[in-house]
């Protein structure tokens, strides 16, 4: 189990931090500690693949996705050959169907879900954009105000802004 969260400001000191469970009730963080986001992205929403071996980082505060590959065993990210994709609007939310092979971003300010298609080093792909009705923040997997993605034996959760990780049960 290897936990990440998003420490955002919206000023400075944006990054995702990096945590090892492998003791229970113990969440002791990875070295590195934590990966830089862009300056002012507001990391947020999250979301992995069913492998475990990608994970998708919505920037609130910015119109772009932060692509990682996941370490294998040892859970530690590292940004993929094109660490960001460009996004219509800032993404509220993000979620990836059950093959992998799609992401799905919430753009609200555009009341639009903007599809993506997974390639095969994981780099993603915009496909197309649905309008929606208005105030769309959310996709229904994940809430917008704690993002929560869960791959086994990997759970990721991300509180915007505060820099804390919630209690989990896996």
């Amino acid at each position: 189990l290897i936990p990440y969260s998003m420490k955002g400001n919206y000023e400075v000191d944006d990054q995702i931090d990096q945590f090892a469970a492998s003791v229970p009730g113990s969440l002791p963080p990875l070295s590195p500690a934590s990966v830089p986001a862009p300056v002012n992205s507001a990391p947020g929403p999250m979301v992995a693949n069913p492998t475990g071996t990608r994970l998708y980082v919505a920037t609130t505060n910015a119109p772009s996705i932060l692509q990682f590959a996941i370490g294998n065993g040892t859970g530690l990210l590292s940004p993929l050959g094109s660490p960001s994709v460009a996004t219509a609007g800032n993404p509220g939310a993000l979620a990836m169907s059950s093959d992998g092979q799609t992401v799905y971003a919430a753009i609200p300010s555009l009341n639009e879900i903007q599809v993506f298609r997974v390639g095969g080093t994981g780099v993603l792909a915009p496909v197309r954009r649905f309008r929606t009705r208005p105030g769309t923040s959310d996709l229904a997997l994940l809430p917008v105000a704690q993002p929560l993605a869960f791959t086994s034996p990997h759970a990721y959760v991300a509180y915007t802004g505060d820099g804390t990780v919630g209690q989990l049960a896996v």
